[in-house]
């Protein structure tokens, strides 16, 4: 299991083309494919992250919240969660945290709410925030027909969870073949 944030960063990197190169033999291996093994590999991943989700802090990272996950949109349950959290108005909250794009109101990058490499509204953040890196088995069978697995890799560059999520995903499916 790798950590380091730095080498985690440099690997993906030097990866980046088998990396690919994996996820387009893997979206290969799945595309029309029957259920149960599509199924059956969500429940993989899902077992994976949950696997480095318990080993790995997550908290003491903060990459997805510096800009590395782009900005994140926010709904009215997130809204009401937030200003409960931060113990404000939403319409405090609205000006004072979020950005309106296109009639959506989203967190910008980096996080207002970051304080070092914590959310200041972590009991209340927005369900994106709590799903990230979008790894359980019910968003991935979910999404998966627009999650595009080529995401895996650019998270990998970032999230050490993601990252080794994804060396055990190619160790588990090279032993497979």
């Amino acid at each position: 299991m790798i950590t380091d944030l730095e080498e985690i960063e440099r690997l993906s990197k030097e990866g980046l083309g088998k990396n690919y190169a994996f996820i387009q033999a893997l979206n290969q291996y799945l595309h029309g494919t029957e259920t149960r093994r599509l199924k059956d590999f969500c429940i993989r991943i899902n077992e994976l992250s949950v696997k480095y989700t318990k080993l790995i802090d997550c908290t003491m990272c903060g990459n997805c919240c510096i800009g590395q996950a782009g900005n994140i949109k926010t709904s009215t349950e997130d809204h009401t969660l937030l200003a409960k959290e931060l113990n404000v108005s939403t319409e405090k909250l609205k000006t004072q945290y979020l950005e309106m794009l296109d009639g959506e109101y989203y967190l910008s990058t980096p996080c207002p709410l970051l304080a070092g490499k914590e959310c200041s509204a972590y009991a209340g953040r927005p369900e994106i925030c709590r799903r990230f890196p979008y790894l359980d088995k019910d968003f991935l069978l979910s999404a998966l027909h627009r999650f595009p697995l080529q995401q895996l890799v650019s998270r990998a560059s970032f999230c050490p969870i993601v990252f080794n999520v994804l060396e055990d995903l190619k160790k588990s499916y090279r032993s497979s073949e």
